[in-house]
Order: C-alpha cells, then sequence, then structure tokens
C-alpha cells in the first residue's frame, strides 16, 4: 500500500514518466558508425603495426650483417697476428739451435 501511495502522489504532483527523447534507430546508427569506424581504426592500426616490424626485422638484418663483417675482419687480424707469431718463434727457434 505504500508503494501504491508513493506512485499516486508522484501522479498528484504533475512528475511524468521519464521520455526517451531520440528513437532507438538513432542509436543503432550510432552504434554502426562507431563500430565502423574502429573496425577501419584497427585495420589501419594492423597495416602499422606490420610495417614496423617489417623496419625492424631489416634494421636487425643490417645490423647482424655489419657485426657479421667485423667479427670476420676480427678473426682475419687474429689469424694474421697468430702466424706472425708463428713466424717469430720459428725464427727464435733457429737462431737459438732450437
Amino acid at each position: 500500500m505504500v508503494s501504491a501511495t508513493m506512485h499516486q502522489t508522484a501522479m498528484d504532483t504533475g512528475v511524468n514518466e521519464p521520455r526517451i527523447t531520440s528513437n532507438p534507430k538513432h542509436y543503432q546508427e550510432k552504434l554502426l558508425k562507431t563500430s565502423s569506424v574502429l573496425s577501419v581504426l584497427s585495420i589501419l592500426l594492423t597495416f602499422a603495426l606490420f610495417a614496423r616490424i617489417e623496419i625492424v626485422a631489416r634494421y636487425t638484418e643490417t645490423m647482424d650483417s655489419k657485426f657479421t663483417q667485423q667479427i670476420q675482419q676480427m678473426q682475419k687480424a687474429l689469424d694474421k697476428t697468430a702466424i706472425l707469431q708463428d713466424r717469430q718463434r720459428g725464427e727464435a727457434d733457429t737462431v737459438w739451435g732450437r
């Protein structure tokens, strides 16, 4: 009974039921547009991510080849040094009679 009295009091004071000012079709259109924009945005971000991954991969390959080249140069220098040391030892052995 209390709820019936409260409802009756609300009606007596002139408070109307809340109304939806826009129709559901308007919300559906907004939802469709928002969904489309988000889909396109996600596709663009996917392509951007793929492009970034490819750029990083190329950069990594370039750095890898540079490091490989430097390692080969160091190996050649070490080989030359080892050969020179072997020759010097061989000459020292002949001088000292070993």
